[in-house]
């Protein structure tokens, strides 16, 4: 769930690699947002962000026409077992559980 002006250009946690087969998949991904969130000067996304396509708020649809590629799966390496933890569905897919 976005949370931050700049999590609603992109979905940053580990939780939206849970659908799919670890990565965005080939359908579009959308969050909902008050109309006052939406900013036009976001940061750089990092390598494992998935980015949105469209935002709807109260008041309207945004179609973000995002640049950003989509990652090609999970980054293993930027989780913790902390982290892993507090997912179960992410944690039940990490291959050290293999």
């Amino acid at each position: 769930v976005a949370t931050t002006v700049h999590e609603l250009s992109v979905l940053d946690g580990p939780e939206s690699a849970v659908a799919g087969d670890g990565g965005a998949g080939d359908g579009g991904t959308g969050n909902a947002a008050d109309d006052a969130d939406p900013n036009d000067t976001l940061p750089e996304p990092d390598a494992h962000d998935v980015p949105l396509d469209l935002i709807a708020t109260p008041e309207r649809t945004i179609r973000t026409e995002t640049p950003y590629a989509r990652p090609l799966g999970i980054d293993w390496e930027a989780l913790d077992d902390e982290r892993l933890d507090a997912i179960p569905a992410l944690a039940a897919r990490s291959p050290a559980d293999e």
